[in-house]
């Protein structure tokens, strides 16, 4: 079903894309949870993550329109639950055995958020 994707998209522009947009949900939900920074890394708090966390947020949806244009719209729907469902598994379980990535992984959401649309829209054009 995903030939068409294996053969001209890229998995690592998936892989950055749902990185960042889960990240991006993760620190806007610890933004509203913890505004006393009592839980949380205070990097995350910092003035710098906002335009980032806004731009991640659809890459969610993004993710789904990139497959979708290998596939057609079934393959994208698809391929969009299949990288939710397993990348909510993997990346929640990290965040929750190994707490102290938090930061590091919340800093590395800022360029993985740069080159996944990059890389996807580069694809789609050229």
């Amino acid at each position: 079903m995903f030939t068409t994707f294996a053969q001209q998209g890229s998995f690592t522009a998936l892989v950055l894309m749902e990185f960042a947009s889960f990240m991006a949900f993760s620190i806007a939900s610890d933004w509203q949870k913890d505004p006393y920074r009592l839980h949380t890394p205070g990097l995350v708090h910092q003035w710098i993550f906002i335009p980032f966390v806004f731009a991640c947020i659809p890459l969610s949806i993004w993710l789904g329109v990139y497959i979708g244009w290998y596939e057609g719209w079934l393959g994208g729907v698809t391929g969009w639950v299949l990288v939710q469902i397993i990348s909510t598994f993997v990346l929640r379980t990290i965040l929750i055995k190994c707490r102290i990535l938090y930061a590091p992984l919340a800093v590395l959401m800022i360029p993985a958020c740069i080159a996944g649309y990059w890389i996807s829209i580069k694809d789609i054009i050229g």
